[in-house]
């Protein structure tokens, strides 16, 4: 059973859990290239309405084998349940289609974002003004919140929770053997942007605030947990 670990120290081992996650993700056929963003999202909107129109017809067709068997013979019931199957089917394909274009629709705004970080125009990009302290030793010296702030350039959180876990870490006091940590961190991550992309998009496409807690953990506790919740610990 997982359990909440501190920033530092559980950070390395969520995150290799976290990867084994998203390539499960990606045998289910979730795509994370950034080649032609708005070409794939055309694509991927054209098949889920098609999809949506087939389902629609198999849900007629479902109707008219339902009253058949019943008013007529038994034998209805095959292609009966052969058309509830592929209803089944269209239904999950249409699913995988719309969470392929929430996935697209995160890679184009973080591929924007990382435009504007490296242009220094962060205008848009969340300040973390909250984090703000008047009284802290060296945050408002090293421009840590607001307006043209290091955490403008280095968040990219989903969620509070995890704000604000950045946020404490910023100011923390440093400590040689925590910074040794964070060091080694970043250079496994920086080996794996891939993995980093995947990680962000799908907590952008997927992650609520309002979903978040009580039911992703139990979620995260069961057999047959769903992919996309190990960005509840990440995010």
């Amino acid at each position: 059973m997982f359990q909440r670990e501190s920033f530092s120290g559980g950070l390395l081992r969520i995150l290799f859990q976290a990867g084994l996650v998203v390539l499960s993700l990606g045998m289910k056929g979730f795509d994370y290239d950034m080649h032609d963003l708005p070409g794939k999202i055309a694509q991927v909107k054209s098949s889920a309405g098609r999809l949506s129109f087939l389902r629609l017809l198999i849900f007629v067709g479902i109707g008219i084998f339902g009253v058949l068997t019943i008013s007529q013979s038994v034998i209805w019931a095959l292609p009966l349940i052969a058309a509830i199957i592929i209803f089944i089917s269209s239904i999950q394909k249409y699913n995988h289609k719309k969470d392929q274009e929430a996935i697209y629709n995160a890679l184009i705004l973080i591929d924007k974002q990382a435009g504007q970080r490296k242009d220094r125009e962060l205008v848009g990009i969340d300040q973390g003004k909250e984090f703000q302290d008047k009284n802290h030793p060296f945050a408002n010296d090293l421009d840590l919140f607001g307006e043209h702030s290091l955490f403008q350039l280095v968040n990219h959180t989903v969620s509070k929770g995890a704000r604000k876990k950045l946020a404490d870490l910023m100011k923390s006091s440093f400590d040689q053997k925590e910074a040794k940590k964070h060091q080694e961190a970043s250079e496994e991550l920086a080996a794996n942007p891939g993995l980093l992309k995947a990680i962000e998009s799908c907590g952008i496409a997927f992650f609520s605030e309002e979903k978040a807690s009580s039911h992703w953990r139990e979620l995260l506790t069961s057999e047959k947990r769903f992919p996309y919740i190990f960005l509840y610990y990440l995010f």
